[in-house]
């Protein structure tokens, strides 16, 4: 079996944590992200099948001053 080239596919890993909200005041964006390194896909192994970032909305609770 010496020399024989194992197929790998991909696989996610954890979930990085969210991103600081994008504004100080108001309504803004987080963000988070995985790669595909959990194992990387090797000798002609399929790349991961999903999403890999993820936004939602958030808020501070503190009012943006009127200009």
């Amino acid at each position: 079996m010496h020399g024989l080239l194992v197929v790998v596919d991909g696989g996610f890993s954890e979930w990085s944590n969210f991103t600081d909200c994008s504004v100080t005041c108001g309504m803004g964006v987080i963000s988070r992200n995985r790669s595909c390194t959990n194992p990387t896909p090797q000798h002609g192994g399929a790349e991961c099948n999903g999403t890999y970032a993820e936004e939602d909305l958030c808020t501070t609770n503190v009012p943006c001053p009127s200009e």
